[in-house]
């Protein structure tokens, strides 16, 4: 890795072989954040998921610095201390930061922190989830989104919730970058604004307190360069307007493509940081990702 300079490379699961790492080596690739949702859920009746995930963590071997962001078809097949040991972390907790390199802060979130998929269910998830959505969410088979509209779609059992403590911690996390003179991207499987992602599935892939979050964002003076999503397929972007402080301030939301339904150049994108910011390559990973700056303050 050159010194303040590091290329980081976000990537959706894929079907079958991963092709693309060899062009990450290639171009000098350091760290590789994995958006979530490693295999598919239909691997969750199978006796050899953790086989299935091992075969798709192979082709990350070789990078120094690797990421794998939990995402509800994780959640589908293992539980959180199992998907710690298949992913070989020594993170403590689902979200965590780390320093790519100099000037930079990457923000790791668990947007399953409050979830209601398998044992990693919580109480305080499934009486947020029920008070929202009318329908029988936990019957087999259920249409679930019956009856939700606009913004009440995204009270749905895929998506999930972040908890209080963590998001005092994400404050605490901006704080600190602030003061060491470190600009901020923030990862996360769940997009965290409702219009980066398409028209078509706009608020059916939210975290369930999504307000809270972008809240916590739009009141630091650390500089968010941009947060970086998976779970919507479709994939979307959106840069988010509001005023901190007196001051119009934006913060560009990313959500790449999933690879199950995308062709692999894509699907994945890679950042290239410096002391002079931000720079993306392969416009191809989010739909119309360097030429859709359009404004948002959306709070549905």
């Amino acid at each position: 890795m050159i010194k303040d300079l590091a290329r980081l490379t976000l990537w959706q699961r894929k079907r079958g072989r991963l092709r693309a790492t060899a062009d990450w080596h290639a171009q000098g690739v350091q760290t590789v954040v994995q958006l979530g949702d490693l295999i598919d859920g239909k691997n969750a009746a199978s006796k050899d998921k953790k086989a299935a995930f091992q075969r798709v963590l192979e082709e990350f071997e070789g990078f120094p610095d690797v990421h794998h962001i939990i995402g509800n078809h994780d959640l589908y097949n293992l539980t959180k201390a199992e998907l710690a040991a298949v992913f070989a972390t020594t993170k403590r907790d689902p979200y965590y930061s780390f320093e790519p390199c100099s000037g930079w802060r990457g923000i790791i979130l668990d947007s399953y922190e409050l979830t209601v998929i398998g044992p990693d269910a919580t109480k305080e998830a499934e009486a947020m989830l029920s008070a929202s959505n009318p329908n029988d969410w936990r019957k087999p088979g259920v249409d679930f989104q019956t009856g939700l509209e606009g913004a009440m779609k995204r009270f749905v059992p895929y998506n999930g919730a972040v908890g209080d403590a963590q998001l005092k911690w994400l404050r605490a996390q901006l704080a600190e970058a602030h003061d060491a003179g470190q600009r901020v991207l923030v990862f996360v499987h769940i997009p965290l604004h409702p219009l980066a992602q398409q028209a078509a599935y706009r608020y059916t892939c939210l975290p369930w307190n999504y307000h809270a979050i972008l809240s916590v964002l739009e009141s630091t003076d650390a500089e968010v360069a941009a947060v970086f999503s998976g779970h919507d397929h479709s994939g979307g972007t959106t840069d988010h307007h509001f005023v901190w402080r007196g001051q119009e301030r934006h913060i560009p939301h990313y959500s790449l493509r999933a690879a199950v339904e995308a062709e692999e150049p894509t699907c994945h994108a890679t950042l290239v940081l410096s002391d002079a910011g931000l720079c993306i390559e392969n416009a191809h990973a989010c739909v119309r990702l360097l030429d859709a700056h359009k404004p948002s303050s959306h709070h549905s």
